[in-house]
């Protein structure tokens, strides 16, 4: 195998490798990004509930002193 040849070889695995390592970056943080919309949904989903637990609380001392 002559030198030429097999800094070719070397040059396209190097190449490989990184596309690999590259395309596999980019999935993680696609994954990371959406835990963290869903954890985020769920947030909202919980301060809606917390202000509506409010809300209603209010509402019904509200009517107790009204009556």
């Amino acid at each position: 195998m002559s030198p030429s040849h097999t800094t070719l070889d070397l040059k396209y695995v190097v190449s490989m490798i990184t596309t690999i390592l590259f395309v596999s970056l980019i999935g993680i943080n696609n994954n990371v990004s959406a835990t963290l919309i869903l954890q985020n949904q769920n947030q909202v989903e919980n301060l809606k509930q917390e202000v509506d637990n409010i809300r209603n609380s209010f509402n019904s001392k509200k009517a107790i002193l009204i009556s």
